[in-house]
């Protein structure tokens, strides 16, 4: 087999194993034959870079299990402005350290600081402390207090994808699921020529007009892409979605001459198991030109694919903050109830401790206060 991009024979020393479905969204099944070693980092820092960057909020909200490590923080504007990173388990932080130096009336300065970890306070202090050599780094620091609040403003970001490097990551996908099971990369000329071409036309558009999936699992934010050439007038067809949401159907090629082929992966990127998922993708010629012109995409039809999958995130997002802030108030109940580190714990201590706690978890419990059936714990 020879790499799709500089035609260099490919074999055991310098296969790349491309990710079928990124694995910066939750991709897990690696495949052969398609890129060299050479090529692979460029088709990464380009094409796939955009698309999981685009993707990235998404996966964000999902809580995406990566292979490779954690999901990276996201950046997320609120409504007013004001910059954070959502971190994977959905805590927000400030994007950066604020210091600010306020006035007195007695003449002297009054220097303010916020920071997201005790080092970043540290280090912003250690800063001060060149223009105010009196300040005592680690006794300020002894003193510092921990504040969590929650946003009273929306948090905007865009969920679009699309363009002409993410474009060419979606069809790398199709082409990597077609030439794993079989297909010479050679008869895939629509793929090919947009892959290689910078000014070739693309050879995708987003389909929203029927579930192309047969047995599309309820509620489930799932990556697919699937291989055809059934009842497609001679096409080679494919199909990508990413989240349940994004949904395009890719034209491999035009006029196809290979094995018959039939064949789907899915993955549920929360979890990264494989689903097994039906789909058909028989197409008449016309129906691909009008994807192809945005003619596919009835009124609505998106919001109902984000309709059906955004409750699991919101779902799991309270879930998360509940036992977060279930434990970080229990543990502050007992940190504080008066029992000292080896002591019994005395009914009056428990009881001390139950008060704290509960006061801790106001916060929490007044911005969901609506809420009927609070998440159980476990």
């Amino acid at each position: 087999m020879n790499c799709i991009d500089c035609n260099r024979l490919i074999d055991e020393l310098n296969d790349s194993r491309e990710h079928l479905i990124l694995n910066a969204i939750g991709g897990r099944k690696r495949v052969r034959g398609l890129l060299c070693r050479v090529c692979n980092p460029t088709a990464g820092y380009t094409w796939d870079k955009e698309l999981a960057s685009q993707l990235a909020p998404l996966s964000s909200l999902f809580a995406v299990k990566r292979q490779r490590g954690e999901t990276q923080p996201q950046k997320v504007t609120t409504a007013s402005g004001e910059t954070f990173y959502r971190r994977p388990d959905g805590v927000l932080v400030p994007s950066r350290p604020v210091y600010k130096e306020v006035p007195r009336s007695d003449g002297t300065v009054q220097v303010q600081i916020q920071a997201r970890t005790m080092e970043e306070a540290r280090d912003v202090l250690r800063g001060a402390k060149r223009k105010y050599p009196n300040i005592d780094v680690e006794k300020t620091l002894a003193k510092v207090q921990i504040e969590q609040r929650y946003l009273d403003e929306p948090v905007r970001f865009s969920c679009g994808i699309g363009g002409a490097q993410a474009g060419r990551s979606i069809v790398k996908s199709a082409l990597c699921l077609a030439v794993s099971s079989g297909v010479d990369p050679r008869a895939c000329t629509d793929a090919c020529a947009y892959l290689k071409k910078a000014e070739a036309v693309p050879c995708f558009g987003y389909y929203y007009q029927r579930d192309l999936l047969l047995n599309r699992p309820k509620a489930v934010p799932l990556h697919c892409v699937a291989v055809s050439n059934r009842g497609t007038e001679g096409q080679l067809l494919a199909y990508a979605e990413f989240f349940g949401v994004h949904r395009v159907v890719i034209r491999l090629a035009e006029d196809y001459a290979g094995p018959d082929i039939h064949v789907s992966y899915a993955v549920n990127p929360m979890l990264g198991k494989k689903l097994d998922v039906t789909f058909s993708l028989a197409f008449p010629r016309e129906d691909i030109a009008a994807c192809y012109a945005y003619e596919r995409i009835p009124p609505g039809s998106i919001e109902a694919a984000y309709d059906e999958v955004m409750p699991v995130a919101l779902k799991n997002d309270l879930q998360r903050e509940w036992q977060r802030a279930w434990q970080s108030a229990l543990s502050y109940g007992l940190a504080n109830c008066g029992a000292a580190s080896g002591e019994m714990i005395t009914a009056e201590h428990m009881r001390r401790a139950s008060q704290l706690a509960a006061e801790k978890l106001q916060p929490f419990v007044s911005r969901h206060l609506i809420r009927r059936d609070p998440p159980a714990t476990r």
